[in-house]
């Protein structure tokens, strides 16, 4: 790219708004405009790099899917189809762009002009994709900013805004962890507003010894699987002879009964660690 500097404030939001507007139209062929967007993070104006970072930060929130984004391998590669390899591309550029847009935001929060934009960024990171790559390293870097009395009402914001919108509970279990281990090595220096958030917007979801052999349960989630199953064979005119069906139906019940005794046991795996967790923040 031509050299930052020459590009005033009204040039730049003209730029990075065509990158961001080529990418969220058409991400795995405008991908590349990520790297463009990032360079504007390095220019001289400072108002200028903190609305390209904003800008990079609407880019991801608006790209990133709704799964983790796993390597995959040359071989692998060989046996995809074209579509599928032009996705592989644009995750591994994703990722990539990302994990070095993440870095970027920790350097930034060792700069004071940039520091409160920098955690903004990474705290509506976290709560838009707690399920993504590198939300461990999100989390373990905006836990240490409870220390800071400026920001500590930042982030206990954003903790509350996830808690509240994590049903399974995995990323609110990650959070209270390393909040606990901050407030063990910190004991005098946690603000009363970490304890009260902990307190007041974390709910532990310990399945009951009823809820563990409830065939009742089990019996609804079967029936809703059925009923879903025999849905579907009725829209696409699906017709089976009855033993094809009743093996259809219990293949279908198997499954129902499989997922919710899952579901149930990974419940209370991550309950009890909660608990645990907020056992050690509380008593440390």
């Amino acid at each position: 790219m031509e050299d930052l500097a020459q590009f005033t404030i009204d040039d730049s939001k003209e730029q990075l708004a065509g990158f961001a507007s080529a990418i969220q139209q058409t991400p795995e062929k405008s991908i590349d405009s990520v790297e463009k967007i990032h360079e504007f993070c390095s220019h001289p104006d400072s108002t200028i790099a903190k609305l390209a970072l904003l800008t990079e930060v609407v880019v991801f929130k608006d790209i990133i899917p709704g799964y983790q984004i796993h390597s995959h391998t040359d071989e692998d590669e060989r046996q995809l189809s074209q579509g599928v390899q032009i996705l592989h591309n644009f995750e591994r550029k994703l990722l990539r762009n990302y994990q070095k847009f993440l870095k970027f935001l920790e350097r930034c929060l060792k700069i004071a002009s940039l520091r409160p934009t920098a955690a903004e960024a990474l705290c509506a990171l976290m709560v838009t994709h707690p399920h993504f790559n590198f939300f461990g390293n999100i989390v373990g870097a905006v836990v240490p900013l409870l220390l800071d009395p400026l920001l500590c009402p930042v982030v206990c914001g954003s903790f509350k805004e996830l808690f509240l919108n994590d049903p399974a509970q995995e990323a609110t279990l990650e959070v209270v962890e390393k909040v606990a281990t901050l407030i063990a090595r910190h004991p005098k220096r946690i603000p009363p507003l970490v304890v009260e958030t902990l307190s007041g917007w974390v709910r532990v979801d310990l399945p009951s010894s009823s809820q563990l052999h409830d065939e009742r349960g089990e019996e609804r989630m079967v029936e809703l699987e059925q009923r879903r199953f025999e849905e579907i064979n009725r829209r696409h005119e699906v017709r089976l002879d009855k033993k094809a069906l009743e093996e259809e139906r219990r293949f279908h019940r198997d499954l129902a009964q499989t997922k919710l005794t899952r579901d149930i046991a990974q419940r209370q795996r991550v309950g009890t660690a909660l608990l645990r967790a907020l056992v050690r923040a509380f008593t440390a």
